[in-house]
């Protein structure tokens, strides 16, 4: 089974070291931030959640 971390702030410092290391022990990744992740293996999905047809 595939395990997945979500992370808040994963676009630097902590958040994005801690999901460097989930990444590093195959967990798919989730990022949860105001701006995209640098980190290579995470997806970043755009969403404006302040509306609703921001919705994903």
């Amino acid at each position: 089974m595939q395990k997945t971390a979500i992370i808040t702030g994963a676009s630097s410092g902590i958040g994005a070291a801690t999901a460097e290391q989930f990444l590093a022990r195959g967990y798919s990744v989730i990022n949860i931030a105001r701006r995209p992740s640098p980190v290579q293996g995470v997806i970043n999905i755009a969403a404006d959640l302040s509306t609703d047809d921001g919705a994903v």
